[in-house]
């Protein structure tokens, strides 16, 4: 017997049921936010301005911990870690429009 399922892929890059909360803030800044992100793949967050962008990739980056959830690099949980042990993981760029008056 042929075996015709697909291999599992497993993401580069995780979100599980991520959140992040603010002392003093009465909305979370980022609420539970699954994301699976393969290898390879380009990813772009796109929304208003306060939507929480910023806050998921300074999560994925390591910049700040998340207040519940987990974060997953290369299928390793990288919320127990040193932030310094998962350094180098991934890369972003921020690109931020501008007005201008003619």
């Amino acid at each position: 017997m042929t075996n015709t399922s697909a291999p599992t892929i497993q993401p580069m890059i995780r979100l599980d049921a991520v959140t992040k909360s603010y002392p003093g803030q009465t909305d979370c800044a980022v609420s539970e936010l699954s994301l699976d992100i393969l290898d390879g793949e380009i990813v772009v967050l796109v929304g208003p301005s306060g939507c929480g962008k910023t806050t998921t990739m300074r999560l994925i980056n390591r910049l700040i911990e998340p207040s519940a959830g987990k974060i997953y690099l290369g299928g390793d949980d990288v919320t127990t870690a040193t932030p310094t042990s998962s350094g180098g993981a991934s890369g972003t760029s921020s690109s931020r429009s501008g007005s201008f008056r003619t």
